[in-house]
């Protein structure tokens, strides 16, 4: 009967080392932001464009008055507003100057995505 016990104790410690030892998923998404990505929300936010290269940098403000920042973007940046999916070109003409917020990786200072605050239908120089 001891050992049978034993069998069971040594059998479930097993499995729960097994089960600790499972890697965890390296970046979690939490509704708007993902682990490991700074949000800034700026007055200011300029989207770089070129039709060769497609987005080179992004530019924003931390603050009214504050120089800009510069990071360069992800390779799969993305754009909304309103809850729509926006198109670089786009962004880089219509939204230029409007405020949003800039979704960035802290480990590498690339930009993964915008979220503007509303729409718009025409660009500030």
């Amino acid at each position: 009967m001891s050992y049978l016990i034993k069998v069971l104790i040594l059998f479930s410690a097993l499995v729960v080392q097994v089960s600790f030892a499972q890697e965890a998923p390296t970046a979690f998404v939490y509704k708007e932001i993902t682990i490991g990505e700074q949000a800034v929300e700026s007055p200011k936010v300029v989207v770089v464009y070129s039709d060769a290269s497609g987005v080179v940098e992004v530019r924003f403000q931390e603050c009214d008055g504050c120089e800009f920042r510069t990071l360069f973007p992800a390779q799969d940046i993305r754009f909304s507003a309103g809850g729509e999916s926006l198109p670089a070109d786009v962004v880089s003409e219509k939204y230029r100057n409007s405020p949003g917020t800039v979704f960035y990786d802290a480990s590498t200072a690339k930009v993964n995505r915008i979220k503007y605050f509303q729409t718009r239908n025409g660009g500030e120089k």
